[in-house]
């Protein structure tokens, strides 16, 4: 009888320390998830800024590109100024 009840002890503290182990276990994993979850948050932010960044990269770079493309028009067309001036 002392020794069923020494089995049953035992047993009884084996249960509690796997118990005890995979409570640990899922807090390990939940903070895990937990970490993993704000990291893929603070990607996604990181991606906006990025993205508006390049919207506002873009639209200087149309906006220079819109001036070259004046400034080269201006200097082909004035050169021919005089010339017209002058032949008229």
């Amino acid at each position: 009888m002392q020794a069923e009840l020494r089995t049953c002890k035992a047993k009884v503290k084996l249960k509690g320390q796997m118990a005890s182990q995979q409570d640990n276990l899922l807090v390990e994993r939940q903070t895990s998830i937990d970490r993993t979850m704000q990291e893929n948050s603070n990607l996604k932010q990181e991606i906006t800024v990025m993205k508006d960044d390049n919207e506002s990269m873009r639209k200087k770079v149309e906006f220079y590109c819109q001036k070259i493309t004046a400034l080269v028009k201006h200097l082909i067309v004035a050169p021919i100024i005089p010339y017209m001036l002058s032949a008229g």
